[in-house]
């Protein structure tokens, strides 16, 4: 980790600007992955980014609840493993299923109780997950942003051998904000979701002063 540290910092004093989509200080999203170490001075922390921060939409109405919604993301064959292991254990329940095949032709499949989607539009995502009673998703950090930037939780299950999902999904645990289980962990497991937790409602106020903040430095 050291050495790790030490060439990053090399290569970020190469560059006018690195920003970082975090906030500083105790309140922050990645925890050791951009805090407790010493940056060099030509960093900025910019707030969390989400394509979901500025739009404002309506919660569907038409979808039934409570509904349990499913983020795959992430490499194969890991993403269809994690797929079939949730289409198991939740045959019982409405559960919507976004695919995310961005160049994929828009397309909805029903059986049963789910309804899959391929992909969906910017504001159809953000009013799924609004009607959502539950999400599970990836540890992704994008991801992770863009929950919070709606005021949202989920259940994380990292990708296997992907240690910076492990890290965050057990760094946010820890926090209340999420919850986490493994996958080699979650068959005969009961999935536990978190509840919802205010403390991230400022996040979008705060994130648009850091990035203010920061486009007049670089502007300057």
């Amino acid at each position: 980790e050291f050495t790790g540290v030490f060439f990053h910092r090399l290569i970020i004093k190469r560059f006018n600007l690195c920003f970082i989509p975090d906030l500083p200080g105790e309140i922050n999203v990645s925890g050791r992955l951009s805090h407790g170490v010493k940056l060099p001075e030509n960093t900025r922390f910019i707030g969390i980014l989400s394509r979901f921060a500025h739009s404002d939409y309506p919660i569907v109405k038409s979808l039934t609840a409570p509904l349990t919604t499913i983020i795959l993301s992430g490499p194969e064959p890991q993403k269809s493993l994690l797929k079939n292991i949730l289409k198991g254990m939740l045959r019982m329940s409405n559960t919507a299923i976004l695919e995310g095949r961005p160049g994929a032709k828009a397309e909805v499949t029903v059986s049963g109780n789910f309804t899959t989607y391929n992909h969906l539009k910017t504001s159809e995502m953000k009013e799924l997950l609004l009607a959502s009673t539950d999400i599970i998703t990836r540890a992704g950090y994008t991801t992770i942003m863009e929950l919070i930037s709606m005021n949202c939780t989920a259940l994380l299950i990292p990708t296997p051998g992907q240690t910076e999902q492990e890290y965050l999904a057990g760094y946010l645990s820890q926090k209340g904000w999420f919850s986490t289980i493994s996958q080699r962990e979650i068959n005969g497991s009961v999935l536990t979701f978190p509840i919802k937790n205010d403390q991230t409602v400022m996040f979008n106020t705060v994130s648009d002063e850091l990035l203010d903040a920061a486009i007049r430095d670089l502007l300057q």
